[in-house]
């Protein structure tokens, strides 16, 4: 049922038991006033067809607001989401006209302080279903800008901000630029915790094989400090002239016996300048060919109707960007508590296999509305070189010391290998 047509059904429903209760006698009935002739139908933006809005309090109670089409002795008759609803006037107490709109959503306003977030997403609510959109998204924009990380304000203003590009779209009072700069409005509302360049030099130590080194740097005054915090290490040199020729040692060298000491607290001082092999396989195999273009669209895995399985696409091309999206991909579980890659039999990776078409999948990708398989089969190039990039890995799966949670629109639970070394 769409929300609209159960909204209608919610209203009917609670007219037809308010007139269908409440004393029979009209004592207090006000006296009959004209009500202006309505000047348009009922629509999406204006439900109450033109008319003055009213509330109607009944003997019970209740309150219902709607446009006052028609009252004398005997009935009231409001448009109440687009429905037309005749109330037994014995069955009310008063009706009053509101003030305006504007009038009314400055006064509510007023009452709310900048830090309640929930005040103001009701007030934006308020706003919407009266179809006062600018202000609505104004409103939910505010709690947006001050909670990034806040879903129901980041849904509330996607859904209002959709509202006003469909009309911009449409011709209705609005022009195509102001559909584009909507556009770009909720582009914003996409997380962006991405690494930060630290984190992405840190990844690069993790991620270093020592078979095949990318350019590394590790300053005399790192060297220094290591003998120092380790004399007494077996792998730590003693003499005079044994330390010297350390510190001409090859900086790779000297990364393989920080790992062999366990001293991670040295890898945020070693220099990684260039991709190790399994990230620039990640890079230029993975996520620039298929990951971004046909995953990480917005309106897939990188907009806010992504789920719990969010991609970055902000600065694409970024190191910060291209990193965060792998340790998602690494630190993510579905639903079912499987990992996206399978270490041990890469082909059968859940990322890769919800790539293939569903009459070739182990796992098929769930029904949405606009999926298409990204490879052919399992033969496809672009698929033998994603499982390549998952066998080029170091192995078992190191713990990246990085504090990074994939970002979900969704709650999403991390676990990580408790086994790996470095």
């Amino acid at each position: 049922m769409s929300d609209s047509l159960r909204t209608r059904v919610l209203v009917l429903l609670a007219v037809a038991a308010a007139v269908a209760v409440g004393p029979t006698r009209a004592d207090d009935a006000p006296t009959p006033t004209p009500t202006p002739a309505a000047t348009n139908a009922a629509t999406e933006d204006d439900p109450h067809g033109g008319y003055p809005e009213a509330l109607v309090v009944l003997r019970d109670g209740r309150r219902i607001e709607g446009g006052l089409a028609y009252q004398d002795d005997n009935e009231v008759t409001l448009i109440v989401a687009g429905i037309e609803i005749h109330l037994n006037r014995a069955t009310i107490r008063r009706v009053e006209l509101l003030p305006s709109l504007m009038e009314r959503y400055e006064a509510l306003r007023a009452q709310l302080a900048d830090g309640d977030h929930e005040g103001i997403l009701r007030l934006a609510e308020w706003l919407r279903v009266r179809g006062a959109l600018e202000e609505a998204l104004e409103e939910a924009g505010r709690v947006v800008e001050a909670d990034p990380d806040n879903y129901r304000a980041r849904q509330l203003f996607y859904i209002i901000g959709g509202q006003i590009a469909l009309k911009a779209a449409a011709g209705q009072g609005a022009e195509q630029d102001d559909y584009r700069l909507t556009r770009r409005e909720l582009l914003k509302l996409l997380p962006d915790n991405r690494i930060s360049d630290d984190d992405v030099n840190l990844l690069r130590v993790y991620e270093v094989d020592l078979n095949d080194p990318p350019r590394i740097i590790i300053s005399r005054e790192v060297r220094e400090r290591l003998i120092e915090q380790y004399t007494g290490d077996p792998l730590i040199p003693t003499t005079r002239v044994a330390r010297a020729v350390f510190m001409r040692t090859s900086d790779a060298d000297v990364l393989a016996m920080i790992f062999k000491l366990g001293a991670k607290e040295y890898y945020g001082d070693v220099k990684v300048l260039s991709h190790p092999e399994s990230l620039r396989r990640f890079r230029d195999d993975v996520h620039q060919p298929w990951l971004r273009k046909s995953c990480a669209t917005t309106r897939c895995h990188g907009g806010l109707d992504a789920g719990r399985f969010f991609l970055h696409t902000r600065e694409y091309r970024s190191d910060r960007t291209v990193y965060s999206n792998f340790l998602t991909i690494e630190r993510l579980l579905t639903t079912d508590g499987e990992p996206l890659l399978d270490y041990e039999n890469p082909s059968r990776s859940v990322l890769f296999q919800y790539g293939l078409p569903r009459d070739l999948a182990i796992h098929d990708h769930p029904d949405v509305q606009g999926w298409r398989p990204v490879f052919r089969s399992e033969e496809d190039r672009k698929f033998l070189k994603s499982v390549a990039w998952v066998e080029s890995l170091y192995k078992p799966r190191p713990n990246h010391a990085i504090e990074y949670d994939p970002p979900s629109l969704e709650s999403v639970d991390i676990e990580q290998d408790e086994d790996a070394d470095r």
